[in-house]
């Protein structure tokens, strides 16, 4: 797995300025909130080309990768997959402007928070339907971008619209677009109660994204409520190789939180012992069951 850290982690004022020592520390990666490349550059829709590169050279030259956006709509309340025609022809444009802008920088995953909350007395019905109309514009036009859209589940406490990770492979496998993919948090793991292996090996394959994150995104803490070294044993029974993202929020001392998010990342999730979980009440292969002797003659 190769490991990344989410922008917000960092503080909005020189952050640039610790992207070298977080490299030092091993991370690979950077996801990259939209609003964090241009930040005084106004409340465009997106930012502009010559914010994008500057903010790729930077990040190349301190030897890490940009791993995709995050925060897609941060910022934007008036924006959403559930409203009128024109707040979500808005939404659709505005989200093929920022696949561009992950392409420019290097990136892939673009993280979209499930689409937040319905609105109005819209069912639970009609927003799937609207959800996956809204998707099935969407995806042609970003596919040519290269970049893959991936439903982030937020849990029961954070909206009422794909909230656990079975709905959002639920979703992925009815439209099956090579551009749609699945993202899943440890958070919102916990908060779904899909803590066991059944999530993994439903999404094993068309998983693009791991988020390393505890509730209210503090730093993680390995004896927590986030389950953290089981997720890694169901991640390895798997094989998952991709970005692995540690998500927190700033704290006081911001690289210092960076640094204790790392050492839950290194020795928890990174760690090369090479055990991999297997499920209670796995039924054996062929291969495992001892057959009965042959009759004789």
């Amino acid at each position: 797995m190769k490991p990344a850290l989410c922008d917000l982690a960092l503080p909005t004022v020189d952050s640039h300025a610790l992207l070298p020592g977080i490299r030092a520390l091993g991370f690979q990666g950077i996801e990259v909130a939209p609003h964090r490349i241009d930040p005084d550059g106004g409340a465009g829709d997106s930012p502009s080309a010559a914010a994008v590169e500057a903010h790729r050279r930077t990040i190349g030259a301190a030897g890490l990768a940009v791993t995709g956006l995050h925060a897609l709509l941060a910022g934007r309340p008036e924006l959403g997959l559930f409203g009128d025609a024109e707040t979500v022809r808005r939404t659709r444009d505005h989200l093929v402007r920022l696949s561009a802008v992950c392409r420019d920088l290097g990136g892939r995953t673009m993280i979209l928070g499930a689409g937040g909350r319905r609105r109005g007395a819209l069912s639970l019905k009609a927003a799937w339907l609207a959800g996956r109309a809204f998707l099935e514009d969407l995806l042609p036009r970003i596919e040519r971008h290269g970049t893959v859209l991936c439903i982030a589940p937020l849990g029961r406490s954070g909206g009422d619209f794909v909230l656990s990770a079975a709905d959002a492979r639920i979703l992925v496998d009815a439209l099956d677009h090579p551009s749609l993919g699945l993202q899943m948090n440890s958070a919102a793991l916990v908060d779904s109660g899909e803590t066991g292996h059944a999530p993994f090996n439903a999404g094993r394959g068309r998983l693009e994204q791991f988020g390393v994150c505890d509730p209210g995104r503090t730093v993680p803490d390995p004896a927590g409520p986030g389950r953290h070294a089981d997720f890694r044993r169901h991640l390895a029974t798997i094989g998952y190789g991709g970005w692995l993202t540690l998500k927190q929020r700033p704290t006081a001392a911001p690289f210092d939180g960076v640094r204790r998010g790392w050492a839950v990342m290194r020795d928890v999730y990174l760690r090369q012992d090479g055990h991999a979980f297997v499920p209670p009440h796995r039924p054996q292969s062929f291969a495992q069951r001892t057959l009965p002797p042959a009759p004789a003659g």
